[in-house]
């Protein structure tokens, strides 16, 4: 997530694009051919993700905008028109050909907006499958030529068909689980060879997903030493899926895992500093990020990133160094966003192998040096074309207390005041 540093309010939401394979061996050669060497002797699937962020939404009114990642400026560019939504019901936007696709995160429908027409469409979740104010879909993974998203509800599994934008309901739980019987959270999905795995935050299980049949299995429970999984990764072209345990004893160094598929053997990372043994990782670890053969995890509450050398279980700490303050925050502002460092990591610029990372506190963006922890080339965020908008979201939320801001000042708000 992202923040204009002058409308503060305003948080912007990332999204991203579905490239056709075909594309990538006739534009980005390079990056096909690193796809190539990953998959070995196929690529399975037509599409491919590119983290190359193009388009982005608020989630507090009722913006998506484009994005320039490179010069970290956002743009305007349409509003949904359910007058209702005041942002953060939808997730941002996944781009196919000319069409941006807005998973609900609360919401009752679909959304489409086609960039040629600028119209939008929609398309309504039945009842049954809405709870409260809506559905709410957690994450999703692309497999051979269609979408999976998994539902936070966790009573049915969503696909969708990239060719024909088809989307299905599938109830996929029933079967395994009672009435009564409390269904997993889930926190993770992962394609791993030709299964779909599927991970819970509440209990030890190892899920499988048959999405020939679409049935749901449980395949494996992991030691009984944790409570449940926060993130997994599969390794390419290993036996090797690592996970970050949802661990609450007293041995916070033993939060990650390695699991060897083909013996079916589990064991902690260990740490390679013995004078860090017990705090490598922190109490709070953020999310995978695999680059050049080599694993890292983020961290959400120190300033380090934490290397993996995934052939020999080892680990060790590498501290973020930079010409700026990483814990700089102008005001008490941000504390609604949470006290810990979160350092989300994307990708873009493939050819150039360039990697970003979002610095939590005072919302800029800087690149990453993996192997040297250095962050350089910090910009802050720019938000244009959302003046009127705020001035309509003004209107409604006028209830004596006015914030004077550098898009709409006391004189705007008065003027405002007495037109009415």
């Amino acid at each position: 997530m992202v923040q204009n540093e002058i409308f503060k309010s305003d948080v912007i939401y990332m999204g991203t694009r579905l490239v056709p394979i075909g594309e990538l061996k006739n534009i980005f050669p390079e990056w096909y051919e690193s796809l190539k060497k990953m998959y070995k002797e196929h690529l399975p699937r037509e599409y491919h993700y590119i983290t190359d962020f193009n388009y982005g939404i608020s989630t507090t009114l009722n913006a998506v905008y484009t994005i320039d990642f490179e010069r970290a400026q956002a743009r305007y560019l349409c509003s949904f028109e359910e007058t209702q939504n005041e942002g953060g019901i939808y997730h941002p936007p996944i781009r196919i050909d000319n069409e941006l696709f807005f998973a609900p995160s609360g919401a009752r429908k679909w959304a489409f907006y086609n960039l040629n027409t600028g119209l939008w469409s929609y398309e309504d979740i039945p009842k049954r499958y809405t709870k409260g104010e809506g559905s709410f879909i957690k994450f999703w993974i692309i497999v051979n030529d269609m979408i999976i998203y998994l539902s936070g509800q966790t009573d049915h599994i969503i696909s969708m068909d990239l060719k024909t934008k088809k989307i299905v309901y599938h109830d996929c739980f029933g079967e395994i689980f009672g009435i009564d019987e409390q269904r997993p959270f889930f926190s993770s999905i992962i394609e791993f060879g030709d299964s779909i795995l599927l991970f819970s935050e509440i209990d030890n299980n190892v899920y499988k997903l048959d999405i020939d049949h679409w049935k749901l299995f449980k395949l494996k429970r992991l030691d009984s030493e944790n409570n449940g999984i926060k993130a997994a990764f599969f390794v390419p072209n290993t036996d090797y899926i690592f996970l970050i345990k949802n661990y609450t004893g007293k041995n916070i160094g033993s939060r990650v895992m390695r699991w060897n598929t083909t013996t079916g053997h589990t064991e902690d990372v260990i740490c390679s500093d013995e004078s860090t043994s017990d705090s490598l990782f922190g109490d709070l670890l953020g999310e995978f990020c695999f680059y050049n053969d080599s694993l890292y995890i983020t961290s959400q509450k120190e300033s380090c990133i934490i290397k993996i050398d995934w052939e020999r279980n080892i680990a060790h700490r590498i501290q973020l160094k930079a010409d700026f303050n990483l814990l700089c925050r102008k005001d008490d502002f941000y504390r609604r966003w949470g006290e810990e460092l979160a350092y989300t990591v994307v990708a873009y610029g493939w050819p150039r192998r360039k990697f970003t990372i979002f610095l939590p506190y005072d919302y800029s963006i800087a690149d990453i040096d993996f192997e040297k922890g250095e962050l350089d080339n910090k910009r802050k965020w720019i938000v244009h074309g959302i003046e009127k908008l705020m001035r309509q979201s003004l209107k409604l939320k006028s209830n004596g207390v006015y914030i004077e801001n550098n898009f709409f000042s006391v004189k705007d708000f008065l003027d405002e005041i007495a037109r009415k």
